[in-house]
């Protein structure tokens, strides 16, 4: 009785399918498993839009401060919004969900620098500019302004104007696009050059909050 058995060629045409199935699948794969960080990105900062939104209810809709009332605090924003999120104000949670975008590959050694998002400046910042909170009811379109984004990767920037998030603080981590809170509650998902632009002559318009 003789034995069926595969010849070396045979046996290198059917590695060669395998290789060449692999190659396309692998892209399809990876492609897949990024829209899934950025769904999970796009669902967390709506869970911020509503925490925004719940601040608003307990503070005579005034906006959360890009600064925290404890003036040495570096969390800033996270402070205000993290009770109506986990209930508790702890050190670590800047470093996790729903802060931290999934997709970050920010490099400071700072958890609350390398969540990966950041946060509307101009609704008031206590340290450095003395700006006052904003109240929700004083901007004039709340369906194009800017709350919360996904921030650069790159740190080797330095925006001494501190005017966050601004064109050299917004990412593009997501396939090319960053996922936006809004101050109406949407969230969208929009390029980085669209964004950066402006509108209407103003560069930072989706960041301009008074009337």
């Amino acid at each position: 009785m003789n034995k069926k058995s595969f010849s070396l060629i045979e046996l290198l045409v059917v590695i060669a399918i395998i290789g060449i199935l692999a190659s396309l699948i692998l892209p399809a794969l990876g492609k897949a498993r990024a829209k899934s960080r950025q769904a999970v990105c796009n669902s967390q900062h709506k869970q911020m839009g509503m925490a925004s939104y719940m601040y608003n209810d307990d503070n005579e809709n005034y906006m959360p401060s890009a600064s925290s009332n404890d003036t040495s605090s570096r969390l800033g924003w996270k402070d205000h919004l993290v009770v109506y999120l986990a209930g508790e104000v702890h050190r670590n949670y800047t470093g996790a969900a729903p802060f931290r975008c999934p997709d970050s590959e920010v490099k400071t050694g700072f958890s609350n620098q390398e969540a990966g998002t950041t946060y509307n400046i101009k609704f008031g910042d206590f340290r450095f500019n003395a700006k006052p909170a904003v109240k929700i009811t004083d901007i004039e379109s709340a369906v194009e302004t800017v709350v919360i984004a996904d921030s650069i990767d790159d740190t080797s920037w330095v925006d001494v104007s501190y005017n966050l998030p601004s064109e050299n603080a917004i990412g593009n981590r997501h396939n090319g696009s960053l996922n936006l809170l809004w101050v109406d509650g949407h969230v969208q998902s929009a390029t980085q050059t669209v964004i950066s632009a402006g509108k209407n002559g103003e560069q930072d318009y989706y960041y301009l909050v008074t009337k």
